[in-house]
């Protein structure tokens, strides 16, 4: 279930700049539109990429900020008041373990915003050649994962709560 960094690297080639909504919700017919905040290292683009590919295969849609590079940098008051506001409006906090995110202050800062704020919190699990990343939140929050559908011959983004699964198309609909 742990999304392989390979295969979002892959998938980043079918990225295009059309995927990304230009704006931070969807609204799919619900009464009002969700919004999911994805927490993540700048210097994992290309993953970020290949994880939207993912999501929209499943109609999924949520807005990556690229333009935030500055406040990783060089934060102020103004961006980090900014950056707790958009946390506590979001209905779901996304976390891309990485080893840049998972030793990156700034994401960590935005992980313990978010379980402050109690936004609904999953853990999007990577692997590499050598380690696993995120792991050591999985027995905390839930996570979500890939699953390859033999039958429709395609992978799946599936959720898990803690110590419950879902299945795929139930889990994908809550986010929508």
């Amino acid at each position: 279930m742990v999304i392989d960094q390979s295969q979002l690297n892959s998938n980043a080639a079918h990225y295009s700049s059309g995927m990304e909504s230009g704006r931070p919700s969807f609204a799919l017919g619900l009464s009002r539109a969700r919004t999911i905040f994805v927490c993540h290292s700048h210097k994992d683009e290309g993953m970020v990429r290949g994880l939207i590919v993912h999501f929209r295969k499943e109609g999924m849609d949520f807005h990556v900020d690229w333009k935030d590079r500055t406040m990783v940098l060089n934060p102020d008051v103004t961006a980090v008041s900014d950056m707790k506001s958009r946390i506590k409006k979001c209905d779901y906090f996304f976390f891309l373990a990485t080893a840049n995110s998972i030793a990156s202050n700034w994401c960590a800062w935005q992980m313990g915003c978010a379980d402050a704020c109690n936004r609904n919190i999953y853990i999007i699990p990577t692997r590499n050649k050598n380690d696993n990343y995120g792991n050591e939140y999985l027995g905390l929050y839930h996570h979500i994962g890939v699953w390859h559908d033999k039958e429709e011959q395609r992978d799946r983004v599936i959720a898990h709560r803690r110590g419950m699964f879902d299945e795929a198309r139930f889990a994908v609909d809550e986010f929508r």
